[in-house]
């Protein structure tokens, strides 16, 4: 097929105005083009999170039921008043007591001086010895301070691994063992260290009642119960579940992607 001479003509002269017109409007068409370069940058990384093809979120978080430090000083360890108890012999405290009889001169006469001078060093044996002296009653035993009894501390909870299963893929490749770990009275999903999935934008963790973790991923939004973002997509993490949550009916675990309504990896949840 050939070009006439005359419709050579007009291409040429469109193309011409084209040059022209980008010649006097650089500027707008300078603009316009980082405007769209900007706009599709963000489609790309904002929206369809491309960016995350490329990046690993790791998460290292411990279990959930880990035991507590131990106390810094030993003092702390015993809950036992550490305070010091005095036990006083009651003997001691007896003969203590006893008020012990003292000569004087006002206690004699005065005829007496020489003889009260010349006194033996014990003058109470003198005096005592006389029937009708009585002896001051020995004082009662003083009571003991007995120590505080050690108090008795409440059996700690026993931590249960009530459900465990593997991740199966969908939209995306993982692996990795999930466990539900209970003491009863709080619940956590556990990914275990081995976890490693892709990444993507908008994920999230569902609990899903109704749906096999291998079965038909369209049921995996019908019904459940979401334990909140995503936190990493390599590593140990956790996930407290709603009290009072049925895990005999909730017993398939999704990563979901809210943005474009995929399941990127499921887990069974079997129970132990």
């Amino acid at each position: 097929m050939f070009i006439t001479r005359s419709k050579y003509q007009d291409q040429m002269a469109g193309f011409d105005a084209m040059i022209s017109f980008i010649k006097r409007n650089s500027l707008a068409v300078g603009v316009g083009s980082i405007l769209g370069l900007a706009a599709l940058v963000w489609v790309a990384i904002g929206f369809f999170g491309v960016h995350t093809l490329f990046i690993d979120d790791t998460v290292s978080e411990a279990s959930p039921f880990a035991a507590a430090a131990a106390p810094a000083t030993e003092a702390d360890a015993n809950p036992v008043n550490q305070a010091a108890v005095v036990v006083t012999d009651p003997a001691a405290t007896s003969s203590a007591a006893e008020p012990e009889t003292v000569v004087t001169a006002d206690a004699v006469p005065a005829s007496d001086e020489t003889a009260v001078a010349q006194a033996p060093a014990d003058p109470v044996s003198d005096l005592v010895s006389g029937s009708d002296v009585t002896a001051p009653p020995a004082a009662e035993p003083s009571s003991v301070p007995q120590p505080t009894p050690e108090p008795t501390a409440p059996p700690e909870p026993q931590v249960v691994n009530s459900a465990r299963g593997s991740i199966v893929n969908h939209d995306h490749q993982g692996v990795g063992t999930v466990n539900v770990l209970t003491d009863g009275v709080q619940t956590f999903v556990r990914f275990e260290d081995d976890f490693s999935i892709d990444n993507g934008p908008d994920l999230n963790v569902y609990l899903v009642r109704g749906a096999e973790a291998d079965g038909d991923p369209s049921l995996f939004d019908d019904d459940f119960i979401d334990l909140g973002d995503l936190k990493g997509n390599v590593g140990s993490q956790n996930y407290e579940v709603p009290a009072g949550t049925d895990l005999g009916e909730y017993d398939t675990l999704v990563i979901w992607c809210v943005r474009f309504g995929v399941a990127f990896n499921a887990a069974p949840l079997d129970a132990l």
